[in-house]
C-alpha cells in the first residue's frame, strides 16, 4: 500500500472515529459543541493573520513541509473568511436596512445554529 492511500485511509478512520463519538453524545451536548465550533468558524479566521515562512527557511530541504503547511493553512483561512463574507453579503442584499452589527449578528447566529 503506498503512502497516499495509507494517509487517506488513516484520515478517513480518524473522521469516522470523531463522527462516531459525536453520535454517541447526548443531543444537547452535540448541539452545544457544534454551536461552539460555528462560533469559532465565524470569529477565528479574522483573528489569525496569514502565515508566511521566510524564504531562507523554505529553501532548506528538510523544512519544505513547513512552507506547504503554511500555504494549506492560508488556503483554509481564506475559505473560512470567504464563507463569512458571502453570508454577510447575502444578508446585506436581502435586508439593506440592517446595520453592519445586525448583519454580523445574524451571520453568527446562522453559523452557530
Amino acid at each position: 500500500m503506498n503512502w497516499k492511500k495509507l494517509s487517506d485511509y488513516l484520515a478517513y478512520l480518524a473522521l469516522r472515529v470523531v463522527a462516531t463519538c459525536i453520535c454517541m453524545m447526548p443531543l444537547e451536548t452535540s448541539l452545544r459543541m457544534m454551536r461552539g465550533l460555528g462560533s469559532i468558524w465565524f470569529h477565528l479566521p479574522f483573528a489569525i493573520p496569514e502565515s508566511r515562512v521566510p524564504d531562507w527557511l523554505a529553501r532548506l530541504k528538510f523544512m519544505r513541509w513547513l512552507s506547504s503547511l503554511s500555504r494549506t493553512g492560508n488556503k483554509l483561512l481564506s475559505k473560512f473568511r470567504e464563507h463569512r463574507r458571502r453570508a454577510e453579503e447575502h444578508i446585506r442584499r436581502s435586508f439593506p436596512e440592517f446595520s453592519e452589527e445586525r448583519v454580523s449578528e445574524i451571520a453568527l447566529a446562522a453559523c452557530s445554529i
